[in-house]
């Protein structure tokens, strides 16, 4: 994965660098979005790709098919130490928090958008749905919505090259691009060359709506004096394409370009070689031998009553000895190995002679596929030099435990029973001694499998562990949640507030009332800036809050709080503005 992330960074950075040098200043708006939309494509495809090359195979020798070598030492089954890599959970846990927040973000911006189009006067014209809010606002577009100001749509204070510009974003669909950006930033949340694209493709979509504007006629002095004051007043909308873009300059400057098409042609072919260049750097690349491993050993199958050898008679090395259980673990020093550990230990040993030990309880077929897999990564390492012995080993061989298997397990055993027996005598549970299970297994298996009945009664005696406490039953937990919030949304003289926010008249605002659907609201709280707050009961102002709302200036704003109904739900803030 984290190849994979490399790999894609590394190609759009690289297409990035060639619009930013060669495309972003020329006039061709149309092909430089596609560019860019397909520079995020390739990105993702090209490091799936894989270039299999087919290459001679390396000089090895034959195999041969031996006897089995009887009367092999048993494996040895010491404690392997094992450490849990918390690392990679930790980073999956970032990544998967990140994720949801702009999950969550994504749905934000959406659902505003949706209920801005749902609870706002429309008017359809010539396939375009103008929403109109009672906000100020700079003109934005989303899909083929596109949000003006009621006043100024009312008293035509809109000029048409404002309208004609977010005309052309719903026109041309701006808005798919913008979504697909936006669930990118999802996945690729952690990536700033994603943030760096967004920009650059929404600079692009104005360029395109520039162009619009220009070729209906309207004089380039005359539209920039326009955007420059469009932009005074602008605000940041999401998801949307707003003619308040910052990088106003940038547009000014490609308004005035010309571009010759011999420039554009040899540009634009420039892509050709790019695409070559990155597809061979960063695809993967996967060398396989013409002859297949499965050729050269199905002559001669590994059968469980026999080794097989894979280095010429001539070849002098020191052994290795690797030992597989039944689950098709490698231990090499008595120690978990993996095949791709073999190179290091190559070069500590240098023309090494494998072998591979078994016991005849363990899987023929874990034998047949573990021995493959060793033969084929040593091949692929170019170890030219090496030999791999798979021996069968007969059950039981061993005549009871080893020295040091004997000097281990008492000293832990006695360890432990010294342990219980004082805590016993103290009869203190806290006393009794702490065991990881991994001991217990290891330990209990010498006891009971390898040790001799002799060695055993020698031995110390296994430490009897008491059973385990019963687990604890679970407490009945209770949420006592101070504040619950109700779906239902409270309507202020019966309007349903938009986003947490109402406008009223004066004379609205004096003789308000809030309602609900299913319930009644019993209490409120009631603050005008500059006072203190008042809570009020019942559903409309009180006297006293008459006195607090003539405090306000002619167009100011209040808030309602902690509005309570009769089910005891607590509902969010509204803020009330005074129009007239």
């Amino acid at each position: 994965m984290i190849v994979f992330i490399l790999k894609f960074s590394a190609c759009l950075l690289i297409f990035m660098l060639f619009y930013k040098l060669l495309l972003e200043q020329l006039s061709i708006h149309q092909f430089k979005r596609f560019y860019l939309l397909g520079a995020i494509v390739a990105s993702i495809a090209i490091p799936l790709f894989t270039i299999v090359e087919y290459i001679e195979p390396s000089a090895i020798s034959e195999f041969e098919t031996l006897e089995v070598v009887p009367n092999i030492d048993h494996l040895e089954l010491n404690e392997v130490e094992e450490r849990v890599n918390y690392l990679p959970f930790i980073l999956w846990s970032i990544y998967g928090i990140g994720a949801i927040v702009f999950l969550l973000k994504f749905s934000r911006n959406l659902t505003k958008i949706i209920s801005r189009i749902k609870y706002h006067t429309k008017h359809k014209y010539e396939g375009f749905i103008n929403v109109l809010l009672l906000q100020p606002i700079t003109p934005h577009t989303f899909f083929n919505y596109i949000f003006l100001n009621k006043r100024k749509y009312d008293n035509a204070e809109i000029p048409k090259e404002v309208l004609l510009h977010e005309q052309t974003h719903a026109k041309q669909m701006h808005s798919i691009d913008v979504v697909f950006l936006e669930i990118l930033q999802i996945v690729f949340w952690f990536n700033p060359l994603i943030y760096l694209l967004k920009r650059d493709i929404k600079l692009n979509h104005e360029f395109l709506a520039d162009r619009a504007v220009l070729h209906n006629g309207t004089l380039i002095s005359t539209y920039q004096e326009l955007l420059l004051e469009f932009t005074l007043s602008s605000t940041n909308t999401e998801m949307a394409n707003a003619i308040n873009y910052p990088s106003i300059k940038k547009r000014f400057t490609i308004m005035k370009t010309q571009t010759s098409k011999l420039s554009i042609w040899l540009r634009s072919l420039m892509i050709l070689p790019l695409l070559a260049i990155l597809f061979y750097s960063f695809t993967e690349h996967i060398q396989v031998e013409k002859e297949t491993i499965a050729s050269i050993t199905s002559s001669n199958p590994i059968q469980p009553e026999s080794m097989v050898m894979t280095s010429s008679s001539e070849t002098t090395s020191s052994e290795v000895e690797l030992y597989l259980n039944q689950k098709g673990e490698l231990f090499y020093n008595d120690k978990i190995i993996e095949i791709d550990d073999l190179a290091s230990i190559y070069k500590l040993e240098n023309d090494m002679n494998i072998s591979l030990k078994t016991t005849l309880n363990v899987n023929k077929d874990i034998t047949s596929s573990v021995t493959k897999r060793i033969q084929k990564y040593l091949r692929d390492q170019g170890l030219s030099k090496f030999s791999v012995c798979v021996v069968a080993e007969k059950e039981n061989e061993q005549d009871g435990a080893t020295s040091e298997q004997l000097e281990a397990y008492n000293a832990w055993a006695k360890k432990i029973n010294t342990a219980m027996k004082n805590a016993k005598a103290k009869n203190s549970k806290s006393a009794y001694p702490i065991v990881k299970k991994k001991e217990v297994d290891y330990y209990s298996h010498i006891y009971n499998n390898v040790m001799s009945e002799t060695q055993r009664k020698n031995a110390e005696p296994f430490p009897d562990f008491p059973p385990p406490p019963p687990p604890a039953p679970e407490k009945k937990r209770t949420l006592k949640q101070k504040y619950q919030k109700s779906n239902e949304v409270v309507r202020v003289n019966g309007k349903t507030p938009v986003e947490d926010q109402i406008g009223l008249s004066t004379k609205e605002a004096f003789g308000f009332k809030l309602s609900l659907k299913d319930a009644k609201v019993i209490n409120f709280k009631l603050k005008v800036p500059g006072q203190p707050s008042r809570t009020i009961t019942g559903n409309a102002l009180d006297e006293e809050g008459k006195v607090l709302l003539r405090k306000l200036p002619k167009k100011g704003a209040f808030q309602l709080f902690d509005i309570k109904d009769s089910k005891g739900f607590v509902h969010p803030p509204i803020i009330v503005s005074i129009n007239e």
